[in-house]
Parts: C-alpha cells; structure tokens; sequence
C-alpha cells in the first residue's frame, strides 16, 4: 500500500503546473480526469499490494452482493454445511470440516441480523460483520481462497423486532458443497479408502485382481529395485485412481524396505475454472513424507477431494518441479502420468534438471504420449509400462527409432514423433 501512495503522490506532485495553468478549460478538464484515475489506479494498486490469501477471502465476503430477507430458514440438506456464531465465535464440528475438506465447495454465504435490538447472546450484526469472525473460518478451511469458482453471497435477515426472536435466526455462515461433485469424489475417496483399510493379507489379492494395465506402478517398481529414495510425483485425477490405489498398496507391503522418500500428488488446479489455470500456477500440490501411513492417508484424501482435473491436460511439469523443491535430497524421481492426457504446462521441461523415471498408466491401445517420450529423453530418464522399460532415450541419435505395441517413433529434427506405416503398394492392373 505504501508503494501506491508514493506513486500517487509522485505522479500528481511532478506534473509541471505551468503548462497545465497555459491549457484551455477543455484540455485542463481532460487532462485532470486523466491524472486523477492515474492517481487512483496506482492508489488502488497500492491498497491491494502485499495482501495476503486470508485478507482476500475477507475482503471477497464482506463485498459480496446482499439479499434481504425476513428470515432465514435452515435446510438441513446433505450438500449444506452450518456454523454458527456464539459469543463472538464460531462453533464448529469436526464431521462437518471433514465434509468440507473432502468435497468441492460451491458457496459461501454469510447470514446475519441487522438489528442491534437482537442482544441475547447469540450474536450482533457487528459480530458478524467483524473480520475476526470471517477470519476464524478461514483459519479452519485455509484451501478456500486457492478455490475461484466459489460463489459469494451475504443474507440480512430483517424480520426480527424483539430481542428474544434473535435466539431462533442462524447468525453464522452456509457452505455450499457441489451435489454432483460430491458424490463423484465421495466414490474415489471410498474407492481409495478400501486400499488403507484393507489387512496386510488381503493386500496381496488387491494386486493380483487389477486386469489390464492397472497393477503396472507395482509392476514397474519389482522391476526396478534400485531405484531408491525417490521422489514420486502422482496424477490423482479421476482416471487416475486404479492406478492410485495400486501405488497405496505397494507402498503398504514395502513400507519396511520402501523405495519411495516423499509424494507429491496433484489434481490440476483444486477445481479452478479451466480458463483461469496459468501455466507454472495452477495449483493442486499436495506433498507429503512417506514415514507416517497416517498422514500419507489424509493428504491423498485432501488432493482427491481438492479437484478432479477438470479439463484433459494435467499441470505434470509444475508438480514435477514443486516436487524437486519440496525433497531436493531425493535420489530418484519418477512421475506416475496419465498416458491419455495432454502435459499442460510442457514450455515448463527446460526447468527441470533432474532424469525423470515415467510410469505411463493407459498404454493399453499401444500408443504413447509423445509429451511423456520426450520429458525422459531431455532429462535422461526413462519410460515404464507394463510390457517394459524403455531406457538410453538421451542417447538415441537422429533417425533411430522405438517400437511400443504396433507403433514406430522416430527422432526427427531432435524429438520423437510417431512415424507412419508405409502405404502399401497398389495392386497392378495386370493382377486384377
């Protein structure tokens, strides 16, 4: 703020007062208006500068649009979360967090009293208007603010005249939980909930029911046991969670001898519209220390909940280099990616300078990800599917070639891309 107010303050001070007294009325009125939405630009600027996450979910309450109404009447639908102001706090339950945390939150509305004869105890309008409060539920949901698409909205109740028909109006606020979303991601974190839960000896039958291509991270890491200390970077999309639950699996049979040192799952963005993620920005990061199954349980659960991708591309490269800050100690990293989905954020690759091991899930149709070839070909690293390795890719010359299922990549002008099958040669008039 301190930055605005000398811009402001520079600006209108150094404007040469001659040549503004010389102009005629119409140039000076033009020229004032100039200067002051100039001013007041760099002024606004300055108010916004340096403010933090929780001042913004503030500000974002307190200004959003009012409705009036007589009173509020609580629904107790199961996508509506309460909480209500007593005594200048709010009042929370864990099961109603725990409800939050693990969906995607649609609304925030703030209901209060507009009467200060309403002074029974259970809460003013000035209570509720008090930024402290607005400031407690951000303290207990801190996720919120990286949530852009939530809806804001204020209700004043007006209908109460005496101050014991306060005791009976909600003072507090409405969280919106998104019905549709909520039970879609209410069934992956169920799905995923089975593989922590499950006993050390029905963990062996989960591997081996998987078909397809879905048991191929423990696949690939019982082929590749020196890898060690790793840092594995993991989609937790929607499409993703076979491959998810696979990964909790393994991890629980070798958590003595585990090769792994530090997750780092990501959703592409925490359900930030798709016209709103910028490249490096998106979000949706959640790290974690494998040394307690515990903790690992409950982030899995929050990046699940957080989003589910949304759109195709996936933020790969900007979790992958979250990843390399967050456990800069780590040995090797291995990213476990989406076959089927588009690197959002490829432009990212020249900042990373680590070998990357790519676990490929979705190869079943014997295609592979051009994007996912060439991240382990700059960075020296690999690519894994079911079927097999596929190593020494930085070291593959112009012309050489790869073969996966019934597929040919080729390096031309120093990338892979997917070379065409010759046509075959038309039949000769003569052999009709």
């Amino acid at each position: 703020m301190t930055l605005g107010i000398f811009l402001f303050i520079w600006v209108m001070s150094n404007y040469p007062v001659k040549k503004f007294l010389k102009m005629d009325l119409q140039k000076k009125v033009s020229s004032g208006v100039f200067l002051f939405l100039f001013g007041a630009g760099l002024f606004a600027q300055g108010l916004n500068h340096g403010m933090t996450k929780k001042e913004y979910f503030i500000d974002k309450v307190e200004k959003a649009p009012a409705a009036r109404i007589s009173r509020f009447k609580i629904d107790k639908k199961s996508n509506v979360v309460y909480f209500q102001v007593h005594r200048h706090t709010l009042e929370f339950k864990q099961k109603n967090l725990d409800d939050i945390l693990s969906h995607s939150l649609a609304a925030v509305k703030k209901v209060y009293f507009v009467s200060a004869r309403c002074n029974d105890g259970t809460a003013t309008a000035q209570e509720i208007t008090d930024r402290n409060i607005i400031g407690v539920l951000y303290d207990k949901l801190p996720d919120i603010a990286n949530r852009e698409n939530i809806e804001y909205a204020r209700i004043v109740q007006t209908g109460c005249q005496f101050d014991y028909q306060g005791a009976d109006l909600l003072h507090g606020f409405i969280l919106e939980i998104d019905p549709a979303m909520m039970a879609r991601r209410g069934s992956e974190i169920a799905f995923i909930e089975t593989y922590f839960t499950a006993h050390e000896d029905e963990l062996t039958k989960l591997l081996n029911k998987e078909t397809g291509d879905a048991s191929v991270v423990n696949k690939v890491f019982e082929r590749n046991p020196q890898w060690a200390e790793a840092l594995v970077v993991t989609d937790v999309t929607g499409s993703m969670m076979p491959y998810v639950g696979q990964l909790v699996v393994w991890h629980r049979l070798n958590l003595l001898k585990s090769q792994i040192k530090f997750f780092e799952f990501f959703n592409d963005g925490d359900a930030t519209p798709d016209h709103k993620k910028i490249t490096g920005s998106t979000g949706g990061i959640y790290p974690v220390s494998t040394n307690k199954i515990d903790e690992l349980r409950s982030t899995l659960t929050r990046a699940i909940a957080g989003g589910s991708g949304g759109d195709g591309p996936e933020n790969d490269f900007e979790a992958l280099i979250r990843g390399l800050k967050d456990c800069p100690t780590c040995k090797d990293i291995v990213l476990i990616a989406d076959n089927n989905s588009p690197v959002r954020d490829f432009e990212l690759l020249k900042n990373i300078d680590r070998p990357v091991r790519v676990i490929l899930c979705g190869t079943s149709s014997g295609y592979i990800n051009l994007e996912y070839l060439e991240l382990a070909r700059v960075t020296g690293g690999s690519v894994h599917t079911m079927e097999k390795d596929i190593e020494n890719l930085m070291k593959m010359q112009e012309g050489q070639t790869i073969t996966f299922g019934s597929q040919t990549y080729v390096i031309k002008e120093g990338k892979f891309i997917r070379q065409e099958p010759e046509p075959k040669p038309k039949p000769s008039p003569e052999a009709k």
